[in-house]
């Protein structure tokens, strides 16, 4: 009886062991089967990879920030919106480099009507001005704090080139019979505007400041619109 028992636990031993063994074996197989690239993710697109590709959308108000040079405008009828594409491209965790493409429109509705125009040999107060164009935006990336695959908390600091069309708006006679006459490109208008700008953010959101370095008038003794625009900014990803 005895001899049976222990032929019982040896059998028992045995398969414990085969077991066992089948496991360790299996386990080793699949950690065979998987590659490493698996757990480490080549993808060299995400929000802190090497590259990150994204769209956003801002939109902001004029500033006055020099009222001897510089028109008033009415801040709700008035406003500076992009929508553009991203490019990020990550040097080191803290710090990534790249550009924006985007269309941009520019509208100040001026408090009062600004400088005479002389047009088809009459004389025009501008009541409005816009501006549309398709500019470049590179920029320097600054990142605070630990982020993991987030974009987290960051500044950037950017130069912008602005290339478009401007359209100089004038409403004239009373209210009931108002006579609406539009100027597209005039000529004392510069198409081509240039600047620098900078974005505080946290993740999807950002405060904005731009502030064009040139004027927008092509001859002198003409007051400038509003050079300093602020807003908020919205990342689409």
């Amino acid at each position: 009886m005895s001899t049976l028992k222990n032929v019982q636990y040896a059998l028992l031993l045995v398969v414990l062991s085969f077991l066992l063994k089948s496991q360790q074996t299996l386990a080793q197989e699949v950690m065979l089967e998987k590659s490493p690239y698996d757990y480490n993710d080549p993808n060299p697109f995400g929000k802190n990879r090497p590259f990150f590709l994204h769209y956003y959308i801002a939109w902001g108000s004029f500033i006055q920030t020099d009222a001897a040079m510089e028109y008033s405008t009415k801040t709700l009828r008035s406003f500076d919106f992009e929508y553009g594409i991203r490019l990020k491209f990550k040097v080191t965790n803290w710090l990534s480099l790249g550009s924006t493409l985007n269309y941009s429109v520019q509208k100040y509705n001026f408090a009062t009507p600004t400088f005479n125009l002389s047009y088809q040999n009459n004389l025009f107060n501008t009541d409005k001005l816009v501006s549309q164009s398709f500019g470049i935006a590179p920029y320097l990336r600054l990142n605070f704090g630990k982020h993991g695959n987030e974009i987290g908390k960051y500044i950037d600091f950017g130069y912008f080139v602005l290339f478009g069309t401007n359209r100089l708006k004038d409403f004239s006679g009373p209210d009931d019979e108002q006579v609406k006459t539009v100027i597209i490109n005039p000529e004392i208008i510069a198409t081509q505007k240039t600047g620098v700008y900078v974005n505080i953010g946290y993740q999807r959101l950002s405060i904005f400041a731009k502030y064009r370095l040139d004027s927008m008038m092509k001859i002198t003794g003409i007051m400038d619109a509003p050079k300093l625009s602020i807003g908020m900014q919205i990342g689409i990803f």
